[in-house]
This record gives C-alpha cells, structure tokens and sequence, in this order.
C-alpha cells in the first residue's frame, strides 16, 4: 500500500513537512507519495489518505486561494471525507479552525492569530504530549536529515535535561496563534506549561508550532499511522 498525501504548496515551509513525511515513512517502514496542491484542480479526482496544511501567513494563504481555489478545494474536500486524517500547523492551523464565512469550523475552538508576537519573539521550547498514541519508530537506522531534498538541516533544539522522556517534543514557535475556547469535545494533546498549543478531533491535529522545522518526526508518524491503521 502507498499512502497518498496531499501537501498544500501555497506558502510555508511545505519541502520541509515532506521531509519530515518522508522520514516518517522510514521510520515506520511505510511508503509514501506525496501530492502537492497548488490550485483546485489538483484536487480533482485524487484520492488522498491524508492531507497536510503547513505554516505561512494566512492572510495570504486565504487571499491566493481567493485566486486559485484550493483552500476552498480543500475544504469541500474534507467536508465529504470527514475521517481524512489532517495534520495542519502554525497558519494551517488557523485555516482549519477558521476556514471563514459560510464555512463550519473543522475543529470545535477559537483561534487568535499572531498571540505569541511578531517574527523576533519567536522562540524554541519543550513541550509536553498527553492524549495522543504516537507510534515508534520501527527503524533505528540513523537518517542524515541533509540528503533527502534541496532544504537546509532543521533548527537544532536545546533540550532541557531533565525532560528527556518521549513524551517531550521540540517547540518551535514562530509568530504563533493561540487557542482560545476550546470544546470538551477536542482533545487537548499537546501543551507548552499550562497553554494548549496542540489540539486533535476527528483524527483532525492542529498544533500552533512548527514540528516541521525538527528533527523529530513525531506528528508527521501520527499521520501516517492514522492510514496505516
């Protein structure tokens, strides 16, 4: 089986998510192919396992799509395959949440985009993970993260010593939204101290960080267990 996952190209760091994807897939031993969605037509006839709607600015990200059709695209998309797994971060995560007018959200919360500062307030932290089977990785084979595309090695992480465990994932937040309201229905899954910067529902993950600029592969194993299963 070739798991089939569409990448939403507009802005953001798309070639690095498809790394971490193709890593993913190693570590699990799973192949992969990944779709790229620039427009709507790229939308036409696919038959996707899971999608994944990287960082930008959603402010562009919308008005593009305004010209192109593929967040609109998208999300008739996953109106009619409502168990599609989707891992959305940082501005896909705002689009997911607030996917605008006429539109219900995807996930039952609130968002407030920009929360944590401009571009020089962004900052690496520790997070904790609760509420969410993270498969392991099945292949201890040591990957060398520059070889697999054109992109620069992913930002190194100071990892705090005393929190080694698994459940710990590298933080990169970069001009990050916040979770506001948030239902009982969603799971909160992933948080920075006491702040929810992660939420699932409906095998739906939004996380206000970028786990695409790790080396941790996490998430993007989430993602591909969800096919798997």
């Amino acid at each position: 089986m070739v798991i089939k996952i569409g990448l939403a190209m507009i802005q953001g760091a798309r070639f690095e998510h498809e790394d971490c994807l193709k890593y993913a897939a190693m570590e699990l031993g799973l192949d992969i192919e990944v779709i790229y969605l620039n427009t709507a037509m790229d939308l036409l006839g696919s038959k996707l396992d899971a999608l994944v709607l990287p960082g930008g600015e959603s402010t562009t990200m919308r008005k593009v799509s305004d010209k192109n059709g593929l967040f609109p695209a998208i999300y008739d998309y996953l109106e009619e395959k409502p168990s599609i797994p989707v891992l959305a971060t940082c501005a896909g995560a705002i689009l997911l949440v607030d996917p605008g007018p006429r539109r219900k959200p995807f996930l039952d919360a609130s968002i407030d985009r920009n929360y944590y500062g401009s571009q020089k307030e962004s900052f690496q932290a520790n997070l904790r993970i609760e509420n969410i089977i993270i498969p392991s990785s099945v292949n201890n084979e040591n990957f060398n993260p520059l070889h697999l595309g054109n992109n620069e090695k992913s930002l190194p992480v100071e990892f705090d010593k005393n929190k080694l465990e698994s459940t710990f994932f590298p933080g990169i937040f970069i001009r990050a939204p916040r979770f506001n309201q948030i239902s009982s229905a969603v799971e909160r899954v992933v948080f920075h101290g006491d702040e929810v910067v992660g939420i699932l529902q409906n095998s739906k993950l939004a996380l206000t960080f970028h786990p695409e600029l790790s080396t941790d592969f996490s998430f993007h194993r989430w993602l591909l267990s969800q096919v798997s299963k």
